[in-house]
């Protein structure tokens, strides 16, 4: 750490130290050589989480197999206001000013670090300036901490952006490999999955052994009634750290479940919210979402424009279920995302204008990682320092959000924070195909085309 009496005496002063850093074996770590190494996994059986039914004989058996490979890198949570904290150690009392989404585990992470007891610990929570995650992780009160503790004086401790990015926690890259296969009347007999996922347990906890719930929420946890499955997950860390964001592991694995199922609803010729329909068949709130979307976004009935079409997909988290279908547009090599029309299921709202902020919110930041998020690695370090390299949504390409509630009432209280967000790049990735009859199985789309516009 730097000090000095203001940041930009501190950060001038940073800049000119002759740091020279030896970075070891990391050095050889590529985005490329990392994703082949989470790929190489796949030729392993990886640990049981969910079967049903002799899969090895129903695939060899069946009168058609599809199968395919999913793939999302790590990315960043990129707050507005890039991490910060303000700490006064004394005798009696420690002071902490920041933004955090656990002040209690601020309170305990202090006090473990200074010695003092929790009773004089005094944490001031002000506004977060954004988190999605990044702000419930320690390590920047810890520094802060530390640095006050050396010097024996109040310190306020800001990162600058390239630092946050840089040296951030991360939303773990992962890698699934799905398989299906279909009679001769192109029914589904079997369907394969073998997750490959960064473990944020693992990187908290170096003995934890097993698998990572946050790994494998959304697949272990499906909702569609399948014939036989088998359900496989390898856990696979690198040097990089990983963390919450928006939404955890359900933003990873929906997107390739949820495209992937479209994938077996063109296999078998069907409709995809009908093919869902017949797997969903005894989920009524679920059903009752896909009413209301098909209702409310025309779908089937509009008359779209050459290059246009309609992609959806539907998943459930945090006690709440969310469909949304996206309409889009390729054209030049562009691609326009013009309306997004979201139905969605909490159970019961208070505040119906605050209910559709958050789920507003929750598109727009699932639309900007799956147009735009993706972290480069080159010689073990991150490429991407500021907000010119690493891409987020603009305002001039901001869908329109229709959103309408499909409440299914009684005692159900979900979420609304989170549940928007893993929806929508599926939704989009599965209206592209529609119009170049191209899968995106590899995330931003923006790797595929020219602009976004």
């Amino acid at each position: 750490g730097v000090v000095a009496d203001t940041f930009w005496h501190a950060l001038s002063a940073a800049e000119k130290l002759p740091v020279f850093w030896n970075i070891g074996a990391q050095e050889k770590e590529f985005s490329d050589t990392v994703k082949r190494a989470f790929f190489d996994e796949f030729s392993g059986s990886g640990e049981l989480m969910l079967s049903k039914g002799n899969i090895g004989h129903l695939m060899d058996h069946a009168e058609k197999t599809i199968e395919s490979d999913y793939y999302v890198p790590y990315v960043a949570q990129v707050p507005m206001e890039p991490l910060n904290c303000t700490v006064h150690v004394q005798n009696s009392r420690v002071d902490v000013w920041v933004g955090h989404q656990d002040p209690e585990g601020v309170v305990n992470a202090v006090s473990r670090l200074t010695g003092k007891t929790p009773n004089d610990i005094y944490v001031h929570n002000c506004f977060l300036g954004g988190s999605f995650g990044r702000r419930s992780h320690m390590d920047f009160v810890i520094e802060a901490t530390r640095i006050a503790m050396d010097i024996g004086r109040p310190v306020q401790m800001i990162w600058t952006r390239e630092e946050e990015l840089r040296s951030g926690a991360y939303r773990p890259m992962s890698a699934m490999r799905f398989k299906a296969g279909f009679d001769i009347d192109k029914q589904l007999v079997a369907l394969s999955n073998h997750s490959v996922t960064h473990s944020i347990r693992y990187d908290q906890d170096k003995s934890f052994k097993g698998v990572d719930e946050s790994s494998v929420e959304g697949l272990r946890d499906h909702p569609y009634s399948l014939p036989a499955y088998e359900f496989t997950h390898t856990r696979k860390n690198t040097h990089l750290t990983s963390w919450w964001w928006r939404s955890g592991g359900h933003s990873i694995n929906a997107f390739a479940m949820e495209c992937f199922v479209d994938e077996m609803a063109n296999a078998a010729d069907v409709d995809p919210i009908a093919y869902r329909r017949q797997m969903l068949i005894d989920k009524t709130e679920y059903l009752e979402v896909l009413d209301v979307l098909e209702q409310k976004s025309g779908w089937g009935k509009r008359n779209l424009p050459r290059g246009t079409a309609m992609g959806m997909a539907i998943h459930k988290s945090y006690g709440t279920v969310c469909g949304q279908v996206a309409e889009v547009t390729v054209d030049n090599g562009g691609v326009i995302i013009n309306r997004v029309t979201v139905a969605i299921d909490c159970g019961n709202l208070v505040n119906p204008m605050t209910a559709e902020e958050q789920v507003e919110g929750s598109v727009i930041y699932g639309l900007s990682a799956a147009l735009y998020g993706k972290l480069t690695i080159e010689n073990g370090r991150i490429l991407e320092d500021n907000l010119d390299t690493y891409g987020l949504l603009r305002m001039h390409e901001m869908p329109e959000i229709d959103i309408h509630w499909a409440l299914s009432g009684s005692n159900k209280w979900g979420g609304l924070g989170e549940p928007a967000t893993p929806v929508i790049a599926p939704a989009v990735c599965n209206a592209l195909y529609k119009i170049t009859g191209r899968r995106i199985r590899s995330l931003p789309i923006r790797d595929y085309y020219l602009q976004i516009r």
